[in-house]
């Protein structure tokens, strides 16, 4: 005796409904990710901004000889 499956594969949701919940919730989600990426993106930018004017003489590490001459 062969027994065959005669049960068919079900989605549980239909194409419209899924679809606009799937954008709500990639909207929400670069909404949660938003403002990390935004503190991130400031810190790499500021960093790489001080280390180009530290590169052409601005706010050197090394004091100048006007401020050696206060000391």
């Amino acid at each position: 005796m062969s027994t065959t499956n005669t049960t068919t594969p079900t989605f549980s949701f239909k194409r419209g409904i899924g679809a606009s919940r799937g954008k709500v919730r990639d909207r929400k989600v670069i909404w949660l990710v938003l403002p990390t990426v935004i503190v991130l993106i400031a810190l790499f930018v500021g960093g790489f901004m001080f280390g180009i004017l530290q590169s052409l003489g601005y706010f050197s590490v090394i004091a100048d000889e006007e401020q050696k001459n206060w000391i």
